[in-house]
């Protein structure tokens, strides 16, 4: 259920949250891709927020170490791109990474139990199908 919610998280921040001009000021500025990794740090802790209220605070540090690494891995697709005309195979190669990253993560806390208030407002954290329907849809409105 975590990995889905992280694969989300990783779409909202890389597609519906990421404007062209975001896309520039990175380019043009390491400020720019920070602002962008801190989107990705927001997005993520709202989207686990009743787990982490719910005493799961690992999670922060998880969210942490994917944003680390989103920042290092959107400069190294900058540096590249700055040099290269050539932009679908690394964008491609960009997104495996984050992904990589994610799964990376998920693979140390797989075993992890996650447990939600109590309460029907967060019945719908437990229906992973609504998370792999958006996320799907942000894949087809994206491109």
């Amino acid at each position: 259920m975590i990995l889905g919610y992280l694969i989300f998280a990783h779409l909202l921040g890389d597609f519906i949250f990421q404007p062209n001009r975001l896309v520039i000021w990175k380019i043009k500025s390491k400020f720019g891709v920070l602002t962008h990794v801190f989107v990705h740090f927001l997005l993520n802790i709202l989207i686990l927020l009743p787990f982490i209220v719910n005493g799961h605070y690992w999670l922060i540090s998880a969210v942490f170490i994917i944003c680390f690494a989103h920042f290092w891995i959107d400069q190294a697709k900058i540096s590249y791109d700055l040099k290269h005309d050539k932009k679908v195979i690394p964008f491609l190669i960009d997104q495996l990474m984050h992904l990589l990253t994610i799964l990376l993560v998920y693979f140390f806390v797989q075993n992890m139990v996650l447990t939600l208030p109590e309460g029907n407002l967060y019945s719908i954290y437990s229906d992973i199908r609504l998370v792999i329907f958006l996320s799907f849809l942000i894949l087809c409105s994206s491109t």
